[in-house]
């Protein structure tokens, strides 16, 4: 597994300024909690929804990277993750 966050520098209010993914080895996305500009989450988990993963197409770190300064890229431990994983579910109930 591998354990994402990527910051999308912004300021569209409907689109998150970052996202915390889980990754498989088949690059599947299995949980991903997206943060917005007002403070509130999305949480997703691909096998609650019935799902192999959360992307139609393979996860791509490249795809939380670029040129122009437009995203930044970190990874996380597993225990990162799901430290940031329990507290978010939680304060979502």
């Amino acid at each position: 597994m591998k354990y994402h966050l990527g910051f999308w520098h912004h300021l569209e209010k409907d689109q998150p300024v970052w996202m915390m993914s889980e990754v498989d080895e088949l690059q599947n996305v299995l949980r991903q909690i997206d943060r917005f500009w007002d403070g509130t989450s999305l949480i997703r988990s691909a096998q609650a929804q019935g799902m192999p993963s959360l992307l139609e197409v393979p996860f791509e770190e490249e795809m939380l990277s670029d040129e122009d300064g437009e995203f930044s890229h970190f990874y996380l431990t597993k225990e990162e993750f799901e430290r940031i994983w329990v507290n978010t579910a939680a304060s979502t109930e």
